[in-house]
């Protein structure tokens, strides 16, 4: 692993999410047909939470309470779970969670995920829940949610892919994006300190209002709508100011 590792924002993170783990050529994208018979040796390459190493050691020890103490922790700490990578003090590992006591496919919406493959969950044997662990830096921050029995999944059409069409929240994560919340939001203890998020009292406040009329694109068959900041004593006759342009999903 590099000694500079790489940081991610909500914002960058955001952008990230319109291609997500669905820019995959298309060669290296499983077939509906045979993707859950590829799963177990991308799950074999995968690093694998040691809390979720010990639930699993647990639960086939039959330990019948192996399973209820897990989530009582978890719904007291918050997801997901966020644990040192051995002696790597670069990285930390990053396992994502769910419930089900059922089959299910669900997959973490992530903009590093590389393929549909490898953003799917694998349930842990014997138990009702289903993980997936990443390696990332020790000071990441970046924004997810999750697919869960989608019905555009596999998310993978011959030379075309698709978006998931219902993505959701983690319920077990209290931090959020959006209003109402729209994604899910890790922020790992080293992560870079954001106070401009927290606002500031004491300095006077812009506003942000629509820009002209929603433009209509053929291409892509739909409307975007724009949108502006103006700052504190913000007026016409003053300008030029200066102008600054991003884009998101």
């Amino acid at each position: 692993m590099s000694e500079r590792p790489m940081r991610w924002s909500p914002r960058l993170a955001l952008a990230g999410l319109v291609g997500c783990a669905l820019l995959a050529p298309p060669a290296a994208w499983p077939q509906a047909t045979s993707f859950d018979s590829l799963l177990e040796g991308s799950w074999r390459r995968s690093p694998v939470s040691p809390r979720i190493e010990e639930l699993i050691r647990s639960a086939r020890g039959g330990d019948r309470d192996a399973v209820p103490r897990f989530w009582t922790a978890l719904s007291a700490g918050g997801a997901p779970l966020i644990e040192p990578d051995g002696a790597d003090t670069l990285s930390a590992l990053v396992t994502f969670v769910w419930r089900s006591a059922g089959p299910v496919h669900v997959g973490a919406i992530l903009d590093f995920s590389q393929s549909a493959l490898r953003m799917l969950l694998q349930r842990a044997p014997g138990t009702d829940v289903w993980f997936r662990t990443y390696r990332v830096p020790a000071d990441a921050r970046f924004l997810y949610a999750f697919a869960v029995d989608d019905e555009s999944f596999p998310f993978e059409f011959g030379d075309s892919t698709a978006w998931p069409a219902a993505p959701r929240v983690d319920p077990l994560n209290p931090k959020s994006w959006g209003s109402p919340p729209q994604l899910s939001l890790v922020e790992l203890p080293r992560a870079p300190a954001m106070p401009w998020r927290v606002p500031d009292s004491s300095r006077a406040r812009g506003a942000v209002g629509r820009f002209g009329t929603p433009v209509r694109s053929e291409i892509l068959g739909n409307e975007r709508t724009g949108f502006v900041y103006r700052p504190a004593g913000y007026a016409d006759s003053l300008g030029p100011y200066p102008l600054l342009v991003f884009g998101a999903s």
